[in-house]
């Protein structure tokens, strides 16, 4: 995940620096959209979690027409599968990050930041795992957007602590500007 993250960063410099030369100034440079998310865990996670539904909303700031800075917040709630019955675990996930415009349409997004659990995280041996607190979060995405109000985006959430241990996911995300 590691390698992905930073061909992403690598190609998402790349743009940035064509957006120095070939872009002009926005006339509206601030946007907030907001919308739901699902997802599937994978790896060791899936043995745990069944499926990741939540809700976020994101700030975006475009300095040029393809560059912009974005600050997202959310709620992502993770169902155990019935065989832990534990529930669900919660993550707040405050996430800053830029935004690559590949196309008019097409961008790429790379976050980083913190998720706080909501409570700790149980195992399939009833280990504890993480505890309730805060952990580093990233999320590199690509997306699309559907006119000028719409957009959709795949994308991965990296959670981890100190220990190594994470949570892992896959998840889409569609969003409407406001």
């Amino acid at each position: 995940m590691k390698k992905l993250f930073l061909l992403t960063l690598i190609v998402g410099s790349y743009y940035c620096g064509m957006a120095q030369t070939e872009d002009t100034k926005v006339s509206n440079p601030i946007k907030v959209n907001i919308g739901p998310e699902v997802g599937f865990p994978f790896g060791n996670n899936a043995v745990e979690y069944s499926f990741i539904a939540g809700l976020s909303a994101q700030l975006e700031y475009d300095f040029v027409e393809r560059f912009g800075v974005t600050l997202t917040a959310g709620y992502l709630n993770f169902s155990y599968k019935t065989v832990f019955n534990h529930g669900n675990q919660g993550f707040i996930p405050v996430l800053a990050g830029v935004k690559f415009y590949i196309s008019p349409r097409a961008f790429l997004n790379l976050r980083a930041g913190l998720a706080f659990a909501t409570s700790s995280i149980v195992d399939a041996s009833n280990n504890v795992n993480l505890k309730s607190g805060s952990y580093f979060a990233y999320s590199p995405g690509i997306g699309h957007k559907f006119g000028k109000k719409m957009e959709g985006e795949f994308k991965f959430l990296g959670i981890s602590n100190s220990l190594h241990q994470h949570v892992n996911s896959y998840e889409l995300r569609f969003a409407y500007t406001l």
